[in-house]
């Protein structure tokens, strides 16, 4: 039997991620698991989850008396000194982030982890100390435009990542896409980079049992007004979906008071077609799914999109671009839709073309799209998976 683990999430608040809390819940059942992190406030804590509190980063008061309270459980113990008189240094200096990143490896030195897990690849500032002195095992997860994008447009961010990525135990790619784009950075035949996709519980979903076309299409779009998005060209696919003659309406959920999108949407006429709404909770989410013809992912870049997965769960046809990791979930009507990137005519003739499916061929689509999420988007895969990657961590360090 393997041993148990003393794994640090590192997501650089409590208030993680529903993907960590899910991984923290299923591996807590197991394992011993430190959530470290500042703004310490939190309505509901994860059962048998052990959080760290390292001070607020908006309050230097609270932020100086966390650190010294690390200095004071330390002071008569090898080292106390000497960190002694670093506080009083950064003190003296009024350095905010030094002593954030002083209370980050104080709490690692209490808890002695097997495993340091960093959920963004934003915060390896933090760890650039127990990197260098190769202290602990440290896996980096790696989504999104901080590995998708940022690395490849910032030259500084790129040379910065090609340092430290050597020095990192193993990493934790979420998608296949990531995990090429990570071995642009670095690459070694003894570098550790397992995909993990996202696991749900899907019993929980509320499920689309009977799909019925609506005289009005439902286009529905779920994410921040980032450019990444690609919101821009699905605005422009709705012009031509309006000159077609073609009844539909599109909710943007988390894109309201977005300047650039609303001049677009008024510029060409389209306020009546057009909803913007600010973020709503998960399960309005949901019933937005439940409610609607088809979800529009019309992204340029993605790790892969839990708003994807979440929709095939429920039983919302799903549009997507060939972005990234959305290739691993969608073989092109199979179990979803998909057009190329920037292209708005292409997803405008899409969405005609779904318009004039049968429901029969709409629901025979349905069906493996949730067969598919459920064979690899499983919580017991996603625990086995990460449990994998932290033994082989711990066995090659």
């Amino acid at each position: 039997m393997k041993p148990k683990l003393k794994i640090v999430i590192f997501d650089g608040s409590f208030k993680t991620r529903p993907f960590i809390n899910t991984v923290i819940k299923s591996l807590g059942k197991k394992h011993l698991i430190y959530v470290l992190g500042f703004d310490s406030e939190l309505d509901e804590k994860i059962q048998r989850v052990r959080y760290v509190d390292l001070g607020t980063q908006s309050n230097k008061l609270n932020l100086f008396r966390r650190s010294l309270g690390f200095v004071f459980k330390n002071i008569f113990k090898k080292g106390g000194i000497k960190d002694f008189q670093k506080f009083i240094k950064l003190i003296v200096r009024f350095d905010s982030s030094g002593l954030k990143h002083f209370n980050f490896n104080k709490a690692l030195g209490q808890i002695k982890p097997d495993i340091v897990h960093i959920q963004w690849i934003s915060l390896l500032p933090y760890c650039e100390t127990i990197l260098n002195n190769n202290s602990y095992n440290v896996v980096l997860s790696q989504l999104g435009y901080q590995i998708n994008v940022r690395p490849f447009v910032d030259v500084e961010n790129e040379v910065y990542l090609k340092y430290l990525y050597p020095k990192i135990t193993g990493f934790h790619s979420v998608s296949e896409a990531i995990k090429e784009k990570s071995d642009l950075l670095y690459a070694s035949p003894s570098k550790i980079d397992k995909v993990i996709y996202s696991g749900f519980n899907f019993s929980s979903f509320p499920s689309v049992c009977f799909y019925e076309k609506q005289e009005i299409l439902q286009l529905l779009s779920v994410g921040r007004p980032h450019w990444i998005k690609g919101y821009d060209y699905m605005i422009k696919a709705c012009e031509d979906l309006k000159k077609n003659h073609v009844d539909f309406h599109y909710t943007i959920v988390g894109a309201k008071g977005n300047e650039e999108l609303i001049y677009m949407i008024n510029d060409l006429n389209l306020q009546e077609y057009i909803t913007i709404t600010d973020s709503l909770p998960q399960k309005e989410v949901y019933q937005l799914m439940v409610n609607s013809s088809l979800l529009v992912l019309p992204s340029l870049a993605e790790g892969i999109a839990n708003v994807v997965i979440e929709a095939m769960a429920i039983g919302l046809p799903v549009l997507s671009t060939r972005c990234g990791g959305v290739v691993e979930l969608i073989t092109d009507n199979e179990t979803g839709f998909l057009v190329p990137t920037r292209d708005k005519s292409a997803l405008s003739k899409k969405i005609q073309d779904f318009n004039m499916l049968s429901l029969d061929r709409i629901n025979t689509l349905r069906v493996k799209a949730r067969e598919k999420v459920e064979k690899s988007h499983n919580i017991e895969k996603m625990t086995t998976d990460f449990e994998v990657l932290y033994y082989d961590c711990l066995q090659n360090h």
